[in-house]
């Protein structure tokens, strides 16, 4: 019996070792850092999007208008697969990965930056993520660049929606449409908003960068708040809205188109860059 339970352990020891050996896979949250001083929680609302073709990092930051704004960036130019915690050779600066799975994983990397509060001057610096871990900011940014575009069958308004133009009055809406949608590809327009009951994203049409609009949401089909502000809904058709915006004493109607590509913000973000790396 006690050869079994030591038998029984070894295979869980080692199934334990293969299982911080894996490939990380999925979105991951910084959640220490060591260099210059050591050991610390992370001064960053930062997450690393680890997939089999493109590593992608989210990072949120709190601006002086109390916006609070986020980038999708690709600043690895790699797609992080486990290596082991030691440099290949001696004066092997690559980046390491270990420690790794579906739960977790290191990044070690060569930094050369110099006067940098946390990160050290011609040293490694150790990097520590964990899944599933998200910021009261980053949820709805996630949940917003991961959302398919379906309908929502209870308030249609809640999704993904293109700003395609403006119209200054709701007249001849038939021709008016057919003039934005033709001005469309080659306009200026390249926003979105995804919508949810309780949070209000924008952000480019690539995924790659954008905000959190504060205080706002939709409570039903006919209503969009915005930073408080109650907006009035017109459905032009079932899948083109305006948006009532007023200034003073001007109102305008925002046109928006619903985006239902099943494709996500976050695929569209990676796709942007492996096309332009």
């Amino acid at each position: 019996m006690k050869k079994q339970i030591i038998a029984l352990l070894l295979i869980l020891v080692a199934a334990v070792g293969y299982a911080q050996t894996e490939n990380p896979r999925g979105i991951y949250k910084l959640m220490t850092l060591k260099g210059k001083v050591g050991e610390v929680k992370s001064p960053f609302d930062q997450y690393k999007i680890c997939t089999d073709s493109i590593t992608l990092m989210l990072a949120l930051v709190q601006q002086n208008n109390g916006l609070m704004v986020f980038n999708v960036t690709h600043p690895d130019n790699e797609t992080f697969n486990y290596t082991g915690p030691e440099p290949r050779f001696e004066g092997d600066h690559r980046t390491l990965i270990y420690d790794s799975n579906a739960e977790r994983f290191t990044e070690k990397w060569w930094s050369e930056t110099k006067n940098h509060m946390y990160f050290p001057e011609n040293d490694w610096c150790l990097e520590f993520y964990e899944a599933n871990r998200y910021s009261e900011a980053a949820r709805p940014v996630v949940e917003a660049l991961t959302n398919t575009g379906e309908v929502n069958a209870e308030n249609p308004l809640l999704g993904r929606w293109r700003i395609i133009g403006w119209m200054d009055e709701l007249t001849d809406v038939k021709k008016q449409l057919k003039d934005i949608k033709d001005a469309y590809p080659t306009g200026k327009y390249n926003g979105e908003f995804i919508i949810s009951p309780s949070h209000l994203v924008f952000t480019i049409v690539t995924g790659t960068s954008g905000a959190i609009v504060a205080n706002s949401g939709s409570p039903d089909k006919n209503t969009l708040i915005q930073n408080n502000e109650r907006q009035k809904v017109k459905w032009l058709t079932k899948d083109i809205i305006a948006v009532e915006r007023r200034e003073d004493w001007r109102r305008d109607w925002q046109i928006m188109e619903r985006d239902a590509d099943s494709e996500t913000l976050m695929s569209r973000a990676a796709n942007y860059y492996i096309n332009n790396r």
